[in-house]
């Protein structure tokens, strides 16, 4: 746990030094997910994820699964139209919604 937490705060520590930190929790329920953080200059994006039939899924609540979009849809494959200088030092949170062995 103690491990965990320093691991946190070094992560974090970069973004604090420079002002206040801002964060999209729950990003994906934007209207347009990433871009509006990106143009907004968000530091950090935070999304809810869940395995689904091996992929992995973005998604608030767990009945939510079989509707919900990839998060190579959602946010990896977006984010390759974007100049490194667009996205430089943004952070993408993953919070693991229901702990399986395939995701991590």
């Amino acid at each position: 746990m103690l491990v965990r937490r320093i691991l946190f705060l070094l992560i974090l520590f970069p973004v604090t030094l420079i002002g206040q930190t801002w964060l999209s929790h729950n990003d994906y329920e934007q209207d347009v997910p990433l871009h509006t953080a990106i143009t907004n200059r968000i530091d950090i994006i935070e999304a809810d994820i869940y395995l689904r039939d091996s992929i992995i899924v973005v998604c608030h609540d767990e009945d939510e699964i079989k509707n919900a979009i990839s998060l190579t849809e959602l946010y990896l494959d977006p984010l390759k139209k974007y100049n490194t200088e667009d996205i430089g030092g943004i952070i993408l949170m993953l919070d693991i919604k229901k702990y399986s062995p395939m995701i991590i």
